[in-house]
C-alpha cells in the first residue's frame, strides 16, 4: 500500500473541520484514531480534499464528449462535474495521479470514506462515487456501472434510487439502501471497513443504510466519481470535500 503524505497536495489538509472532526462526531468516525495517525503518520494516512480547492492534475479525469470538471466557488465551495445534454455524455474523476492506487481492503487495516454528493437532475444521469481501481469508463451505458475488476460505490441509475456495490474481478453483490436522491440536494455517503475487512459498511447521512459481506474488493483502489448523461439534459454532480482514512497493518 502507498504510504500517503497529505502536504504534497494543494488542497488537502491533514486537519479536519470541527463539524466532521473523528472526535467529537457520531458513530461513523468514533472508531477512527485519528489522533494517533497526526502524531505517528507511519500507522496510517488519512485526507481531506476540499471540494472547492479541486486541483485538475491530483486527479485522472476521463471526460467523453460534454463532460468537464471546475471548480466552483461560488455554489457553495463544492466542486462541479458536469454533462451536456447529447446521452452518453459525461465525465469521471480518480484521484491519485501521483501516487496512483492506495485503498486496499486487507485485514488489520480499517477503513473510512465520507463524501457529500448533490446531483442537480437525478432523471438526467447515471452516477458513482466510492472506491474503485483504475477504470476509465466507471458507467458504461444508461444504467450499466462497471468497475472492470474490484470497487466498492454508491451508484444511482436516473431514478433517485441509491444502490450499493462491492465487485470483485468483475463479480458483484448489489442491493437497494433504501434511500432516494433528491434534486439538487445534499447528502452525505459513507464507506466503512472493520479491522477483519469481512465485510464493507454503507452509510448515508452516517446512519447505517447496507452491508456487503460478499465479492469484497482486494484489489488497490482509489476514491472515484462520475455521471453518464442519460435524459438529454445539461446536469451536474457537485462533492462538498472528501475525506477518507486508513490504519496500516
Amino acid at each position: 500500500m502507498t504510504n500517503i503524505n497529505t502536504r504534497r497536495y494543494g488542497g488537502v489538509t491533514s486537519q479536519f473541520d470541527e463539524d466532521r472532526n473523528p472526535l467529537t462526531s457520531d458513530a461513523f468516525w468514533a472508531d477512527c484514531p485519528i489522533d494517533a495517525i497526526r502524531q505517528d503518520p507511519a500507522i496510517g494516512y488519512f485526507l481531506y480534499i476540499s471540494g472547492a480547492s479541486y486541483v485538475a492534475d491530483q486527479w485522472t479525469q476521463t471526460t467523453e464528449a460534454g463532460g468537464a470538471t471546475t471548480n466552483a466557488d461560488i455554489l457553495g465551495g463544492a466542486a462541479h462535474i458536469l454533462s451536456d445534454g447529447d446521452d452518453n455524455d459525461g465525465t469521471e474523476i480518480q484521484f491519485g495521479t501521483t501516487n496512483g492506487e492506495f485503498c486496499q481492503f486487507a485485514t488489520g487495516q480499517p477503513f473510512w470514506l465520507e463524501v457529500p454528493i448533490r446531483i442537480e437532475l437525478v432523471a438526467a444521469v447515471d452516477a458513482i462515487w466510492g472506491v474503485a481501481n483504475t477504470d476509465t469508463d466507471l458507467v458504461t451505458d444508461a444504467g450499466d456501472f462497471d468497475v472492470s475488476a474490484d470497487g466498492a460505490f454508491f451508484a444511482m441509475a436516473h431514478d433517485g434510487d441509491i444502490d450499493y456495490y462491492t465487485e470483485l474481478a468483475a463479480s458483484e453483490t448489489t442491493g437497494d439502501t433504501g434511500f432516494n436522491m433528491l434534486n439538487a440536494t445534499w447528502a452525505t455517503y459513507g464507506i466503512k471497513v472493520p479491522t477483519s475487512a469481512d465485510r464493507v459498511d454503507f452509510y448515508i447521512n452516517r446512519s447505517l443504510v447496507a452491508s456487503s459481506t460478499e465479492n469484497i474488493p482486494t484489489a488497490l483502489m482509489r476514491p472515484s466519481m462520475g455521471i453518464k448523461n442519460v435524459a438529454g439534459e445539461d446536469t451536474w454532480i457537485e462533492w462538498k470535500y472528501l475525506q477518507v482514512a486508513q490504519l496500516y497493518a
